[in-house]
């Protein structure tokens, strides 16, 4: 099977059912694999052969997914652009996978023409919407392509999608990954979830992001109803879930947040709503004993990353504990356990498991994880090692194999012989009364190297002084791990996922001496 096949048996078990949902636009699963097929065969005719890399600039709606599924038919290989990226990004991207047709959304043509000239691989440009000089319509494309299924010899094993990581280490390597990640990501996660026919999706996470991908991915595997939108927002959020009767959504812990503070959440009605699914952090204990009595469903945290396809442990709702013993409740600091057809070890320095309750790197085996990152055989060559993936994630595993993610090796900060894991600290800050969202970093110092700073935002009406929260994490940590300073921000800068930029904030105070 290859991803293309997803939406074809979809489409014959399940014609007439909304396979997606986007503002007021319905496709059902008959529709959307046949405009699927139209253009996939449109793409065939503009040249594009098995291999070749097709990039994607659009925010979430149906023709993007159209775009993913069309490309993985004819066996080229996908690669989803940041629709966030300024043009020095998005050229070097583009570059880099050496893109042979770019797809993009019309509001993003015109950023394109300005670095048209240095994209030296791209021969056709598809504009999604209104026409651009000397670019292919859409829709023309799909209004003249065949229905018919495109008749190709591929294989699980065909590259599907080349996906780009963040970049916080530098430029942003491009993550390859085959039909057979994908759908070993998905069946994992499917077992996992217990997914069935009749649930829905709101998926919330851009499709340039790998989690987007999964989530759409997992759900179409057992043929749900997946509901976009263009852009997070906590109230549209909330009457997407009660107008379409959404039993499964993904939220990152601080978009949880968010949607708690919409005033009078408690009118919605939100009795299809099974299961929410966090990942990219733990939620702080506080938070989720205000989710849980709000949403009155059960919660999963999912703990991956892309070259994993991105799953790798899981914490399930029954380890979900708020109140009881301390070893259960202790649990929810944990990012779970390995998904089930997926190994997880803790390694020291040696690659040898450490014992329980120290502190080693994550690794992970299975079929899901990357073949390897884009012409950069160097990097893979580390990061795949043994047939397992060394993640660079930093962790403590206990004697029932629950996973604590200290922190990324790179995110450690080191102050006078002592190292520090922002985890803890924010942990302490998160259950401050005043406190929304908070970030710890370090900050150069003369004397210890680099020191701790905090960074939070208050609750709306509630105050806090930078002395206060330093006393309160004094009276909650040993000493030297206190913040030396806090600064406080309206709202801490997120990347679209939600996920706190700690990067952002590092670029902000690199040069500020506390």
């Amino acid at each position: 099977m290859i991803l293309g096949d997803l939406i074809r048996r979809n489409a014959k078990k399940f014609p007439e059912k909304d396979g997606v949902v986007f503002e007021d636009k319905r496709l059902s699963f008959k529709e959307l694999n046949d405009r699927i097929n139209r253009l996939a065969h449109a793409l065939l005719s503009c040249g594009i052969k098995q291999g070749d890399r097709v990039a994607i600039l659009n925010y979430n709606e149906p023709r993007y997914v159209e775009s993913l599924f069309a490309i993985w038919k004819v066996g080229a290989i996908a690669v989803p652009l940041n629709h966030l990226f300024k043009g020095r990004e998005l050229e070097f991207l583009i570059n880099d996978c050496a893109a042979k047709v770019l797809i993009l959304g019309e509001d993003y043509g015109k950023l394109i023409d300005a670095i048209r000239p240095q994209l030296r691989s791209v021969e056709k440009y598809v504009c999604i919407g209104l026409g651009r000089q000397e670019m292919e319509s859409y829709e023309n494309l799909i209004a003249l392509g065949s229905s018919a299924e495109p008749q190709l010899n591929l294989t699980e094993a065909d590259l599907a999608s080349i996906v780009y990581t963040s970049g916080t280490t530098g430029r942003p390597k491009g993550v390859m990954l085959s039909h057979k990640n994908h759908l070993a990501d998905a069946r994992n996660t499917v077992i996992e979830i217990s997914l069935r026919p009749q649930h829905s999706i709101l998926n919330l996470l851009p499709f340039y992001h790998t989690g987007g991908i999964c989530i759409m991915l997992r759900h179409y595997y057992v043929g749900n109803t997946q509901v976009l939108m263009r852009a997070f927002d906590p109230q549209k959020t909330l009457e997407t879930l009660e107008k379409e009767k959404i039993s499964h959504v993904f939220l990152v812990p601080t978009v949880v947040t968010a949607v708690l503070q919409v005033p009078g959440i408690e009118k919605y009605d939100l009795g299809n709503l099974q299961m929410i699914l966090y990942g990219a952090a733990s939620i702080p204990l506080e938070v989720l004993r205000q989710a849980l009595k709000v949403f009155k469903c059960e919660f999963l945290q999912i703990f991956g990353q892309t070259e994993a396809g991105p799953c790798m442990t899981i914490l399930r709702p029954e380890d979900h504990h708020v109140e009881g013993p301390p070893e259960k409740v202790k649990k929810l600091a944990s990012a779970g356990r390995a998904l089930v057809n997926y190994e997880i070890q803790v390694v020291d320095d040696t690659g040898n498991d450490v014992k329980d309750g120290d502190v080693g790197e994550v690794i992970g085996r299975g079929e899901n994880n990357m073949t390897g990152y884009w012409n950069r055989p160097e990097e893979t060559a580390q990061a795949l090692r043994g047939g397992w993936l060394y993640t660079g994630d930093l962790a403590k595993i206990d004697e029932d194999g629950f996973i604590y993610i200290v922190d990324r090796k790179k995110d450690l900060i080191r102050s006078g012989g002592e190292f520090i894991a922002p985890r803890e600290v924010e942990e302490v800050l998160y259950t401050h009364p005043a406190i929304l969202e908070a970030a710890v970093i370090g900050v150069p110092h003369p004397t210890w190297g680099e020191t701790v700073k905090a960074v939070v935002a208050l609750k709306k009406g509630r105050k806090a002084t930078e002395e206060e929260i330093i006393q309160f994490c004094k009276e909650n940590l040993a000493s030297y791990k206190k913040p030396t300073s806090v600064e406080f921000m309206d709202s801490l800068p997120k990347s679209v996922q939600g996920k706190i930029l700690k990067k952002d904030l590092r670029e902000i105070y690199a040069q500020k001496k506390d």
